[in-house]
Formats: C-alpha cells, sequence, structure tokens
C-alpha cells in the first residue's frame, strides 16, 4: 500500500473540528494547498460555531498572494513558474486544462515512467533512472 496522494494545488484539506484554548476562546483550522507551498489558515470564536464560521468565510475569501514579491536577479525559477501560474489562473483566457498541462510541464512527476528528456524547474536536473 502507498501513501496519501498529494492534494491537487489550488485547493483546501479538510478542516479540524474547532478545539477549546486555554483562554477560553475556540480555535479551528485548514490548511492550503497552494503553488508555493502549503499554508494553514486558522481562525479564532468565541464559540466552536463562531470559530467554525470564521473559517469558512476566510477559506471562501482566501486568494494566494504569490505576485507580492518583486523579481530579482536572485530569483529562482521555481518562483516564476509559480507567478506564471498564478498570473494564468486569474486570466479567463485559459481553461482550467491549459493551466493543468503548463503545472504539468512545471511540476514534473519522479516517477520512472516520466519523460527522461523533461528538465526539472524545481530543482534543475534532468530526470534519470536514478533520480
Amino acid at each position: 500500500m502507498g501513501g496519501r496522494l498529494p492534494k491537487p494545488v489550488g485547493t483546501f484539506g479538510t478542516p479540524t473540528k474547532p478545539k477549546k484554548q486555554k483562554n477560553g476562546r475556540w480555535r479551528a483550522t485548514v490548511r492550503f494547498y497552494g503553488a508555493a507551498g502549503s499554508t494553514q489558515l486558522e481562525r479564532i470564536g468565541v464559540t466552536a460555531d463562531d470559530a467554525r464560521n470564521r473559517l469558512a468565510e476566510a477559506m471562501r475569501d482566501h486568494r494566494e498572494q504569490l505576485g507580492s514579491r518583486r523579481i530579482t536577479r536572485t530569483t529562482k525559477l521555481i518562483d516564476l513558474a509559480a507567478e506564471l501560474l498564478a498570473e494564468l489562473e486569474g486570466d479567463d483566457a485559459y481553461t482550467e486544462g491549459n493551466i493543468e498541462d503548463y503545472r504539468r510541464e512545471i511540476y514534473v512527476s519522479k516517477d520512472k515512467r516520466a519523460d527522461p528528456k523533461t528538465f526539472l524547474v524545481s530543482t534543475g536536473q534532468r530526470v534519470t533512472d536514478d533520480n
């Protein structure tokens, strides 16, 4: 049996059940899987339902902040690729299929069945049998 399948980029995990904190407030969290990695969102409420509702609002309003950094000569290629994906997702001219094709070219599978001539943007290496 293998491990868990990775979550698709741009999706949320399962929200946690609200937990009572030492100060009497309630806290609910959820993980967001974005192009730049995963981040955790959390919201505090007076009651468990309040924390859950605040977290649901935060999930609804959440936008990944990829375009906030300046591009300089030290910017890594993988960061530029993440910027490109974020820009494509915001453009109505590109379909989800087009964006997924770009994503597959950027985040290449390390599976032995993957094309050996593909250049890995994330590590700067070519995929070979020993990678």
